[in-house]
């Protein structure tokens, strides 16, 4: 079992919220940091993207990588998702996702790994797992978004079946690492890109 240090109430200031859209935590406030540190997913952007990928989330072990508050990978737990890796670097960061964990009493089904993205993808898995979606928001910018890419299409998790979203402004040239990833489906929302790949199939 994987524990969750108990974290006392923040104190006024100290952090924002975000709503939960749907599943088993529906209307849930979960802490946000504040801070330009961090960029929450916003509401819509959310349901759309998990109204997309609903029939692969029952189940699904989810890695989600420059996790921030965690909004993304709390909503595919609380959508039916078995299990999360949170990955993000920000000692404030890891204290907000224990809290989160905390509130949400899903320590069997959450680890929070205090580790530089790109180092974290090329080490071999927690417990060798696979996972099923890989869910990645780094800083925008062409040069970020494009490296938070390859270092994915490196890790020993990934699979001819994960499922890879990744986040990025409108205006970002994502370029393709190598030929053994493909886009599958790219949505637009105002300045906002969600990118969705498969490894390519022999």
């Amino acid at each position: 079992m994987w524990h969750v240090e108990m974290c006392q109430t923040p104190k006024r200031g100290d952090s924002s919220f975000m709503r939960i859209i749907a599943g088993e935590w529906r209307g849930t406030n979960i802490h946000t940091p504040k801070g330009e540190t961090t960029r929450p997913t916003l509401s819509r952007i959310r349901e759309a993207l998990f109204s997309m990928i609903a029939n692969e989330l029952p189940g699904a072990r989810v890695l989600d990588v420059f996790a921030g508050s965690g909004s993304l990978g709390f909503e595919a737990l609380s959508r039916g998702a078995s299990m999360c890796d949170f990955v993000d670097t920000g000692r404030d960061v890891q204290e907000c996702l224990r809290r989160n964990v905390e509130k949400l009493h899903c320590e069997n089904r959450a680890r929070i790994h205090l580790r530089d993205a790109a180092s974290y993808l090329r080490s071999p898995a927690p417990s060798n797992v696979q996972w099923d979606i890989i869910l990645c928001d780094p800083p925008y910018g062409s040069k970020s978004v494009s490296g938070a890419l390859h270092s994915i299409t490196e890790s020993p998790g990934l699979n001819m079946e994960t499922l890879v979203i990744l986040q990025s402004a409108r205006k970002d040239e994502v370029l393709l690492p190598s030929s053994t990833i493909e886009e599958i489906r790219r949505r637009d929302y105002g300045e906002t890109a969600l990118h969705f790949f498969r490894l390519r199939r022999p």
